[in-house]
Protein backbone atom coordinates (compact mmCIF):
# COMPACT_ATOMS: atom_id res chain seq x y z
CA UNK A 1 0.00 0.00 0.00
CA UNK A 2 1.38 3.96 -1.08
CA UNK A 3 1.91 6.03 2.00
CA UNK A 4 1.07 9.93 1.05
CA UNK A 5 1.33 12.52 3.54
CA UNK A 6 -0.64 15.53 3.27
CA UNK A 7 0.43 18.95 4.64
CA UNK A 8 -2.01 21.38 4.97
CA UNK A 9 -2.16 24.15 7.38
CA UNK A 10 -6.37 23.64 6.98
CA UNK A 11 -8.13 21.19 9.06
CA UNK A 12 -10.90 20.44 7.07
CA UNK A 13 -9.02 19.85 3.50
CA UNK A 14 -6.69 17.57 5.68
CA UNK A 15 -9.55 15.74 7.04
CA UNK A 16 -11.77 15.54 3.41
CA UNK A 17 -9.21 14.89 1.21
CA UNK A 18 -7.33 12.44 3.81
CA UNK A 19 -10.68 10.57 3.61
CA UNK A 20 -10.24 10.10 -0.07
CA UNK A 21 -7.18 9.21 -0.34
CA UNK A 22 -8.05 5.84 2.54
CA UNK A 23 -11.45 5.32 0.34
CA UNK A 24 -8.76 4.98 -2.68
CA UNK A 25 -6.28 2.54 -1.15
CA UNK A 26 -3.70 4.87 0.24
CA UNK A 27 -2.37 4.87 4.14
CA UNK A 28 -2.39 8.52 4.75
CA UNK A 29 -0.18 10.62 7.26
CA UNK A 30 -1.29 13.77 8.08
CA UNK A 31 0.65 17.29 9.25
CA UNK A 32 -0.80 20.76 10.26
CA UNK A 33 2.81 22.59 9.54
CA UNK A 34 5.61 22.70 8.05
CA UNK A 35 7.28 21.43 11.14
CA UNK A 36 5.25 18.83 12.11
CA UNK A 37 5.86 17.33 8.34
CA UNK A 38 9.83 17.71 9.10
CA UNK A 39 9.09 16.05 11.98
CA UNK A 40 7.11 12.96 11.13
CA UNK A 41 10.01 12.52 8.01
CA UNK A 42 12.57 11.84 10.61
CA UNK A 43 10.62 8.66 11.61
CA UNK A 44 9.33 7.34 8.36
CA UNK A 45 9.56 8.14 4.46
CA UNK A 46 5.76 8.57 2.55
CA UNK A 47 5.49 7.21 -1.32
CA UNK A 48 4.76 10.71 -2.22
CA UNK A 49 4.27 14.00 0.03
CA UNK A 50 1.17 16.81 -1.00
CA UNK A 51 2.66 20.12 -0.21
CA UNK A 52 0.36 23.02 0.88
CA UNK A 53 2.30 26.38 -0.34
CA UNK A 54 0.55 29.48 2.20
CA UNK A 55 1.20 27.70 5.73
CA UNK A 56 2.68 29.64 8.66
CA UNK A 57 5.15 30.03 9.89
CA UNK A 58 7.22 27.96 7.54
CA UNK A 59 5.80 28.12 4.04
CA UNK A 60 5.44 25.22 1.77
CA UNK A 61 8.59 26.43 -0.33
CA UNK A 62 10.84 25.91 3.28
CA UNK A 63 9.29 23.02 3.83
CA UNK A 64 10.83 21.58 0.29
CA UNK A 65 13.83 22.94 1.04
CA UNK A 66 14.07 21.39 3.99
CA UNK A 67 13.13 18.25 2.72
CA UNK A 68 15.60 18.56 -0.43
CA UNK A 69 18.67 19.06 1.76
CA UNK A 70 18.35 16.08 4.02
CA UNK A 71 20.04 13.34 3.09
CA UNK A 72 16.96 10.59 3.97
CA UNK A 73 14.17 13.11 2.35
CA UNK A 74 15.70 14.54 -0.95
CA UNK A 75 14.20 11.82 -2.99
CA UNK A 76 11.14 11.80 -1.68
CA UNK A 77 8.42 13.02 -4.61
CA UNK A 78 6.90 16.00 -3.40
CA UNK A 79 4.07 17.39 -5.46
CA UNK A 80 2.56 20.67 -4.29
CA UNK A 81 -1.66 21.41 -3.65
CA UNK A 82 -2.47 24.86 -3.48
CA UNK A 83 -4.49 28.01 -4.44
CA UNK A 84 -1.49 29.91 -5.05
CA UNK A 85 -0.99 30.75 -8.87
CA UNK A 86 3.16 30.05 -9.38
CA UNK A 87 4.96 33.30 -9.71
CA UNK A 88 7.83 32.86 -12.06
CA UNK A 89 10.50 32.99 -9.58
CA UNK A 90 9.42 30.30 -7.32
CA UNK A 91 8.81 28.75 -10.89
CA UNK A 92 12.92 28.59 -12.01
CA UNK A 93 13.59 27.68 -8.24
CA UNK A 94 11.43 24.54 -7.73
CA UNK A 95 10.48 23.17 -10.49
CA UNK A 96 13.11 20.57 -10.55
CA UNK A 97 12.63 19.90 -6.89
CA UNK A 98 8.92 18.75 -7.28
CA UNK A 99 6.71 15.94 -9.32
CA UNK A 100 3.44 18.04 -9.79
CA UNK A 101 1.56 21.19 -9.12
CA UNK A 102 -2.02 20.78 -8.32
CA UNK A 103 -4.58 23.75 -7.99
CA UNK A 104 -6.94 23.91 -4.98
CA UNK A 105 -9.72 23.58 -5.10
CA UNK A 106 -9.57 20.45 -6.81
CA UNK A 107 -12.10 17.76 -6.54
CA UNK A 108 -12.20 14.19 -5.12
CA UNK A 109 -12.13 12.69 -8.78
CA UNK A 110 -9.32 14.71 -9.88
CA UNK A 111 -7.26 14.50 -7.31
CA UNK A 112 -6.99 10.67 -7.35
CA UNK A 113 -6.39 10.19 -10.66
CA UNK A 114 -3.59 12.91 -10.48
CA UNK A 115 -2.23 11.39 -7.84
CA UNK A 116 -2.34 7.65 -9.84
CA UNK A 117 -1.25 9.27 -12.70
CA UNK A 118 2.21 10.25 -10.78
CA UNK A 119 2.81 6.52 -9.35
CA UNK A 120 1.99 4.80 -12.53
CA UNK A 121 4.64 7.20 -14.82
CA UNK A 122 6.79 6.63 -11.80
CA UNK A 123 6.68 2.79 -12.10
CA UNK A 124 6.78 3.04 -15.66
CA UNK A 125 10.08 5.63 -15.52
CA UNK A 126 11.77 2.82 -13.18
CA UNK A 127 10.84 0.00 -15.35
CA UNK A 128 12.49 1.71 -18.35
CA UNK A 129 15.78 2.64 -16.57
CA UNK A 130 16.06 -1.16 -15.86
CA UNK A 131 15.58 -1.89 -19.44
CA UNK A 132 17.73 0.69 -20.39
CA UNK A 133 20.75 -0.20 -17.90
CA UNK A 134 20.41 -3.94 -19.49
CA UNK A 135 20.94 -2.59 -22.80
CA UNK A 136 24.38 -0.87 -21.70
CA UNK A 137 23.09 2.80 -20.90
CA UNK A 138 24.89 4.36 -17.98
CA UNK A 139 23.23 4.49 -14.97
CA UNK A 140 24.65 7.93 -14.36
CA UNK A 141 23.15 9.32 -17.85
CA UNK A 142 20.41 7.30 -17.25
CA UNK A 143 19.11 9.37 -13.95
CA UNK A 144 20.22 12.79 -14.95
CA UNK A 145 18.18 12.09 -17.91
CA UNK A 146 14.86 11.52 -16.03
CA UNK A 147 16.13 14.20 -13.35
CA UNK A 148 15.65 16.45 -16.29
CA UNK A 149 12.57 15.05 -17.96
CA UNK A 150 11.07 15.48 -14.90
CA UNK A 151 11.88 18.90 -14.49
CA UNK A 152 10.82 19.57 -18.27
CA UNK A 153 7.62 18.05 -17.64
CA UNK A 154 6.76 20.56 -14.89
CA UNK A 155 7.38 23.34 -16.92
CA UNK A 156 4.99 21.73 -19.30
CA UNK A 157 2.63 21.64 -16.51
CA UNK A 158 3.33 25.25 -14.89
CA UNK A 159 2.45 26.32 -18.66
CA UNK A 160 -0.25 25.13 -18.69
CA UNK A 161 -1.62 26.61 -15.68
CA UNK A 162 -0.57 29.86 -16.12
CA UNK A 163 -2.33 29.88 -19.99
CA UNK A 164 -0.93 31.08 -23.20
CA UNK A 165 -0.11 34.25 -22.42
CA UNK A 166 1.82 33.97 -18.95
CA UNK A 167 2.87 30.30 -20.11
CA UNK A 168 5.21 31.01 -22.90
CA UNK A 169 7.81 33.16 -20.16
CA UNK A 170 8.27 29.59 -18.47
CA UNK A 171 11.16 27.57 -19.89
CA UNK A 172 13.85 25.75 -19.05
CA UNK A 173 17.65 27.08 -18.32
CA UNK A 174 19.35 27.48 -22.00
CA UNK A 175 22.14 25.14 -20.11
CA UNK A 176 19.73 22.68 -19.06
CA UNK A 177 18.35 22.27 -22.20
CA UNK A 178 21.45 21.78 -24.28
CA UNK A 179 22.40 19.25 -22.01
CA UNK A 180 19.28 17.40 -21.98
CA UNK A 181 19.82 17.28 -25.69
CA UNK A 182 23.08 16.10 -25.73
CA UNK A 183 22.04 13.07 -23.09
CA UNK A 184 19.17 12.12 -25.20
CA UNK A 185 21.78 11.85 -28.17
CA UNK A 186 24.12 9.95 -25.77
CA UNK A 187 20.71 7.35 -25.07
CA UNK A 188 19.84 7.26 -28.53
CA UNK A 189 22.91 5.75 -29.14
CA UNK A 190 21.62 2.49 -27.48
CA UNK A 191 18.50 2.42 -28.88
CA UNK A 192 16.64 4.71 -26.38
CA UNK A 193 13.92 7.80 -27.08
CA UNK A 194 13.24 10.30 -24.25
CA UNK A 195 10.75 12.62 -24.46
CA UNK A 196 7.26 14.17 -23.23
CA UNK A 197 5.91 11.12 -23.01
CA UNK A 198 8.90 9.24 -20.83
CA UNK A 199 11.76 6.58 -22.38
CA UNK A 200 10.85 4.45 -24.73
CA UNK A 201 13.49 1.30 -25.49
CA UNK A 202 13.56 0.32 -29.28
CA UNK A 203 12.63 -3.55 -29.55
Amino acid sequence: MKTIMLVDDNPTLVMLYSEVLRRNGYAVRTALSGKECLDILRESSPDLILLDIMMEPMDGWEVLTEIRSGNSTKTIPVMVLSAKYPQYDEISSHSPHIDGYVMKPVTHESLIRIVGDFFRFRDYLDTLVTRAEERGADEATIRESVALLRHWRMVEMFRSILGPDLGREVSMDPEQMERFNVLKKILAGHGITIDEAGLRIES
